[in-house]
């Protein structure tokens, strides 16, 4: 969520005091507030292809974590099985 709306604040756009438009359309508005809820309700597809990249790139980090630690501890074993007797030195 915290990554949504960090994308969503980077779609407003400030054109003079109380005048903000959002690079998902042509429309102005008089608010931030305003921009968020347009993008909300009116930009549903552009949220969930946002969506699903978040989803994607949280689901790859942790996917890699785990081949990480996976590959940590097979190197762990093979070490203490290479060296049977040799007491860890």
């Amino acid at each position: 969520a915290r990554e949504l709306d960090a994308w969503m604040q980077t779609c407003i756009i400030r054109h003079e005091e109380n005048r903000y438009g959002c690079t998902l359309s042509p429309k102005l508005f008089i608010g931030v507030e305003y921009v968020l809820k347009h993008i909300k309700t009116k930009q549903q597809p552009a949220m969930e292809a946002q969506r699903d990249k978040i989803c994607d790139a949280i689901y790859l980090d942790n996917y890699l974590a785990a081949a990480r630690v996976e590959d940590a501890e097979t190197r762990r074993r093979n070490k203490g099985a290479s060296a049977p007797g040799a007491g860890g030195v």
